[in-house]
């Protein structure tokens, strides 16, 4: 072929080619340009210096002592045996005002504490089941303040038996009376009762008279300490050993009231109801009567609060029953003292009841005994030389 046909045959075989349909040719995405990450910046960290823990030293300090609280301390025994009463309860009334102060009771030692008091006089009662109420006055100054309280146990009063019915008989026929005139027989005079014993006239001068107020203005001669109080019977333990009220006082000896104030010339009478117990056992419904043994009472006209010099009553020896007994006396001072006596020996267990005493002027008028006059010297003679010749 000829050359130049070659190349007339290529230019029209692009020119066919040329006039083809167009290729769409895809848009060529542009790649998004890769972000280049910010360097991340490098924190520099310091490092903090934990502290080290530093142990202190603990200086050892005195913690004062505790300086205990002033309180009233009791110790509740039994009067026989010395042994504790557990459970006793103490009741502190204000002697002023008659309020109820403290109470408290006792542990399985028969002790108790009453704390928080205000300084003043109270009366303290002590009681416990099976025993006695003890009552006595108290007088707190703000010191702590000790006490033994000892308890007389009691005996329940054995029941009265109901009295047993007697059947009765058949009753008699009754057999006709016959007439009688229009005159009738006067009746029997009914029998004149006993008078009452006689007590003193005017005001009661005496303080607590009935015991009811503990052993307020009372107290038992020569005893030294918490047994100078006296003790009480209430109506919760014996009431046949009240005579009135709800307390009488028992002694084992002898108790005192000193009285001021009385009018010197004046004749005084001191009565009191008494009732005399004796018996080695407990049974306070009976006695086992002993002799030398008796109960008085008497006026100091001095106001001593010992017996010599005083005016007694005469001796009553009243077992088991109540009697009113009293003496008379001419006093010449202004103050003078009243005694309840009880004689008895050491060895013999006896017990007085004391109830409802009064002290007051007297109905009896007495001539006091005048003193008598000292002795009188004859007037000596004048000495003579002559006649002793």
């Amino acid at each position: 072929m000829h050359r130049g046909s070659m190349i007339t045959t290529i230019l029209i075989l692009a020119l066919l080619a040329g006039c083809g349909p167009q290729a769409t040719l895809a848009p060529t995405t542009t790649p998004a340009p890769t972000t280049t990450p910010a360097p991340t910046k490098t924190v520099a960290t310091t490092a903090t210096a934990t502290p080290t823990p530093t142990t202190a030293t603990a200086t050892a300090t005195a913690t004062p002592t505790a300086t205990p609280e002033p309180a009233l301390m009791l110790a509740v025994v039994a009067a026989e045996s010395g042994d504790a009463v557990a459970g006793a309860r103490a009741e502190l009334t204000d002697a002023t005002e008659g309020e109820i102060a403290l109470e408290a009771a006792a542990d399985d030692e028969g002790a108790m504490t009453l704390s928080g008091l205000d300084t003043g006089t109270y009366t303290l009662t002590v009681a416990a089941e099976g025993y006695l109420d003890a009552v006595r006055p108290v007088t707190y100054t703000g010191s702590s303040l000790e006490e033994r309280i000892e308890l007389v146990a009691t005996v329940a009063a054995p029941p009265t038996p109901a009295p047993t019915a007697t059947p009765s008989s058949a009753a008699p026929t009754a057999t006709p009376a016959p007439p009688t005139s229009a005159t009738s027989t006067p009746p029997p005079p009914q029998p004149t009762p006993a008078p009452a014993a006689a007590g003193p006239l005017g005001a009661n001068l005496l303080l607590n008279p009935g015991f009811e107020q503990g052993s307020a203005h009372w107290f038992r001669h020569g005893i030294i300490g918490a047994e100078r109080e006296i003790k009480f019977i209430s109506t919760n333990d014996y009431p046949f050993l009240i005579h009135s009220g709800q307390h009488a006082a028992f002694t084992l000896s002898e108790i005192v009231q000193r009285v001021e104030g009385v009018t010197p010339g004046q004749t005084y009478r001191l009565g009191a109801w008494v009732r005399l117990w004796a018996s080695p056992g407990e049974d306070r419904t009976t006695s086992q009567p002993v002799d030398d043994i008796y109960v008085m009472v008497c006026i100091h006209p001095e106001g001593k609060t010992y017996l010599d010099g005083a005016i007694c009553s005469g001796h009553a020896t009243p077992y088991d029953t109540w009697q009113y007994i009293s003496v008379d006396a001419y006093v010449n001072k202004s103050t003078i003292a009243a005694h309840l006596v009880l004689m008895r020996s050491q060895d013999v267990r006896a017990e007085a009841y004391w109830d409802d005493v009064s002290l007051s002027t007297s109905s009896v008028s007495i001539t006091p005994t005048p003193e008598p006059a000292p002795p009188t010297r004859a007037e000596a003679a004048p000495f003579d030389g002559v006649a002793l010749r």
